[in-house]
């Protein structure tokens, strides 16, 4: 008996078989190629989020850095030069005016505020001036030391902005201000809470830069990361599409193989 025209043999069956399942593994890797677009997509996301907060850790440490410069270089002028001390009082109070607005830029970002969130700092539990009664309470050189304390850091921070603004404006209402003290015999002037007041601000800045410079280190760890990681996605994705490419030709390889026998085949009836 002839076999009827336009039936397939079993091989041929076979051929659209194979390039079926070739056909679905090629739609299959296309999908884990986009999946893994997707994914490279959120990493370099990430990855220009964290250059971005790098280059702010980077632009505030390098503020602070620049007003310790400052009051380093106050100091020098002011020891060897012949200023009056109303020359003196207001250079710090212009530089302690400056330090109030650096600190209270740093932490109105929020990226510190939520990177210093759970952060405590150890410090002197200093007084304000309203309540200062002795040399204890304003941590001055040559007074009795006084009991450290841990703070949340903002806080801390936030603490030495008021006692600065304290400080500037009770001078400003009194330019002559006098604090005596029986029991030490010391007599402190305006210029002395000015210049006590930058120096102890000035000590802590130091602490904020050096915290700083971590968050520097810690981004660009981060971001190495996050490199390694777009790095192992791309090569992934290039091997996906590599897959699919092979199995769409496989697909191709099968068809060709399959008209072919049935061109021969009709050839031959």
């Amino acid at each position: 008996m002839r076999r009827a025209e336009g039936k397939l043999s079993a091989f041929n069956w076979k051929l659209v078989l194979f390039a079926g399942i070739f056909q679905i593994l090629t739609l299959i890797f296309d999908q884990v190629v986009i999946q893994y677009e997707e994914k490279n997509r959120e990493k370099t996301f990430n990855l220009l989020t964290e250059s971005e907060q790098r280059s702010a850790y980077l632009s505030m440490n390098r503020r602070v850095h620049n007003f310790i410069l400052a009051f380093e270089n106050i100091i020098f002028f002011t020891a060897s030069s012949n200023f009056s001390n109303d020359k003196k009082e207001y250079l710090y109070s212009s530089y302690l005016s400056d330090q109030v607005g650096l600190i209270n830029n740093i932490f109105r970002d929020g990226s510190i505020e939520k990177a210093f969130f759970n952060k405590t700092i150890e410090a002197e539990n200093i007084q304000e001036i309203a309540e200062v009664s002795s040399l204890e309470d304003l941590n001055i050189k040559g007074g009795p030391e006084i009991p450290m304390k841990v703070f949340k850091y903002k806080d801390f921070f936030m603490s030495l902005v008021k006692q600065s603004n304290e400080t500037i404006d009770m001078i400003k209402e009194e330019p002559n201000l006098k604090l005596e003290f029986d029991e030490s015999k010391i007599i402190l002037g305006s210029m002395d809470l000015i210049q006590h007041r930058v120096e102890y601000n000035t000590f802590y800045l130091y602490d904020l830069a050096s915290d700083l410079a971590d968050l520097i280190r810690l981004s660009e760890k981060k971001i190495d990361k996050i490199n390694a990681e777009i790095s192992s996605i791309q090569t992934n994705k290039q091997l996906m599409l590599l897959m699919g490419v092979v199995f769409q030709l496989l697909s191709l390889l099968c068809l060709l193989f399959l008209f072919r026998n049935i061109l021969s085949h009709n050839k031959s009836l």
